[in-house]
């Protein structure tokens, strides 16, 4: 694959990494795309003044290795997880907070109609030829009153939810 990120959205890269993290076949990547790198690469080659190194290791690795001086191709494996180990860790988190992001999404298209109507309201409030018109005040001001306390509740909502994600993010990385 050349360059596959270029021109991808955020989520469009999330899918992409998830797919290619999932795959159980070989792939050849040529890309700058760091993160895209340390995500799914087990193994660097690398080519340089048609020079072929190959490194047995994810991109820390090859880094590391690469500042050695005349580091020999290596063919053992790094300590810790590898690429594929960690993976699979950041698709199961992603998966355990699916459910989560999720609902803060919902909520954020919720409070957004809440805010929406809430300015559309104080707009009909504000201008003076409404009064004039002999419209019923006191409805657009119950109106008003009924979906500013919805977005009260629903900003209250939005901030335990987006706590709640923070929190399992921060539990996930220290563990």
């Amino acid at each position: 694959l050349d360059e596959p990120t270029n021109h991808l959205d955020i989520p469009s890269r999330d899918v992409l990494e998830d797919a290619l993290a999932d795959y159980q076949g070989a792939l050849v990547l040529i890309t700058h795309d760091r993160h895209l790198i340390r995500s799914v690469a087990d193994r660097i080659v690398e080519v340089v003044a048609g020079r072929v190194t190959e490194f047995d290791g994810d991109y820390d690795y090859y880094l590391e290795r690469r500042e050695l001086p005349d580091a020999p191709t290596v063919k053992e494996k790094p300590a810790g997880p590898t690429a594929k180990e960690r993976r699979r860790q950041e698709a199961m988190e992603r998966a355990r907070t699916k459910d989560l992001r999720d609902k803060i999404a919902k909520i954020e298209e919720r409070l957004d109609r809440a805010t929406e109507e809430t300015d559309r309201i104080s707009a009909v409030l504000g201008d003076p030829s409404v009064y004039e018109t002999g419209a019923d005040i006191p409805s657009l001001v119950k109106e008003y009153e009924g979906w500013k306390k919805k977005a009260e509740r629903l900003e209250g909502e939005w901030d335990e939810a987006t706590r709640a994600l923070e929190e399992m993010t921060r539990a996930a990385v220290s563990s």
